[in-house]
């Protein structure tokens, strides 16, 4: 699925523009090639490096999870401003030339070579932003072994692409057609390049700006800035001793994040409370969450509050009676009977024995 967004990315309203405006241009400076062969070939060159960066920022596009096209801007025009998109150029003049010299079946081996490897040293350039990596071995190695089976298929697309370019050469069509099929050939095949390196990233180590990865840090960290900022105003409530104000804002934010999130928001804003300097402040926050816990009957969630909090305040015992007892009984069962009558006894203490329900006297029966 990623391979195939990628290679929709040349076929975006902006990419297909730029292929138009590049292919357009070619046609109509090599229509006059033979009365200004010196500005035809100019204007090519002007051309075909705007092309090459544009094919770059694709494949950096696809790399990085991006899903639009890059608008193809006026700085990419001419030969500077980067020497990532002419290395390969000019290794594909490097590899020509050896077929040229290289006798015999040599040639063939030349060419195999450089098909085998092109996928890695283009994608190994996009990663590690060195020149000298795109014919380093050790580095396309780890690109080959890194992208695994997804390798072979590049290798396939360039097959395929390098197919369909001969088979638009020796087509009878317009050269502006022909000029245009070629550009979003190269387009495809570096967005499929581009695409297998956030494909395999993990494998990879490459670390692209756009990932599930990196949007999940995102949500993560905004949430808990704003969980930080629910616990400062809780804890400004609590030093002007306005608790129940702060346990309304506390249980709000829990109704709010959900269910969900409650394993991972309790630890966390009890860790918080524990920082308050005023205990009463720790018994008003433990006192809301354990209310919410025991009213969405995360019961053994709440044990675990009441087991950190009574470790700091010796006579913490929860909101009302009802609470004591759900959560007394459930630990009854679970096998903490000594937290369910240390938690009866503080509640004698706190309330006194006299006004004990009957709920209450059945519990203390069986713990006694």
């Amino acid at each position: 699925m990623t391979l195939l967004r990628a290679l929709s990315m040349p076929f975006h309203l902006t990419s297909l523009l730029f292929v138009a405006a590049v292919a357009t241009l070619l046609a109509l400076l090599w229509s006059v090639a033979a009365a200004l062969a010196l500005v035809a070939l100019i204007g090519t060159f002007i051309l075909v490096s705007w092309l090459n960066k544009y094919a770059f920022a694709q494949l950096e596009q696809a790399a990085h999870g991006v899903r639009d096209a890059p608008v193809a801007s006026v700085e990419m025009l001419g030969p500077f401003g980067g020497v990532r998109p002419w290395v390969h150029p000019v290794l594909a003049g490097g590899v020509l030339f050896l077929m040229r010299v290289v006798p015999g079946q040599g040639r063939v081996a030349v060419g195999i070579a450089a098909s085998l490897l092109f996928p890695a040293s283009v994608g190994v350039l996009a990663m590690t932003h060195r020149v000298i990596d795109a014919i380093n071995p050790w580095a396309l190695w780890r690109v080959i072994a890194g992208m695994g089976w997804i390798y072979l298929l590049l290798v396939v697309a360039v097959a395929v692409i390098a197919a369909c370019s001969a088979v638009v050469t020796a087509m009878p069509v317009w050269d502006v057609i022909r000029y245009a099929v070629w550009e979003l050939l190269l387009l495809c095949l570096y967005t499929l390049i581009g695409g297998a390196l956030f494909a395999r990233r993990h494998e990879l180590g490459f670390e692209p700006l756009v990932s599930p990865e990196r949007s999940a840090e995102k949500i993560e960290s905004e949430y808990t800035r704003r969980r930080q900022m629910m616990m400062d105003e809780v804890y400004g409530l609590v030093r002007v001793s306005n608790a129940a104000r702060a346990g309304e804002v506390l249980k709000q934010w829990l109704l709010e994040s959900g269910e969900h999130n409650l394993h991972a928001d309790v630890p966390a804003i009890v860790d918080q409370a524990m920082q308050f300097p005023e205990r009463r402040g720790l018994a008003t926050v433990a006192r809301a969450l354990i209310s919410h816990l025991v009213q969405v009957k995360r019961l053994s969630l709440a044990l675990t509050v009441v087991e950190s909090v009574s470790a700091v305040v010796t006579d913490f015992t929860p909101e009302s009676e009802a609470e004591m007892v759900a959560l007394a009984g459930y630990a009854v069962p679970a096998g903490r009977r000594s937290l369910a009558r240390a938690m009866l006894d503080r509640w004698v203490r706190y309330a006194g024995d006299t006004g004990l329900s009957d709920a209450a006297r059945r519990l203390r029966d069986e713990l006694a």
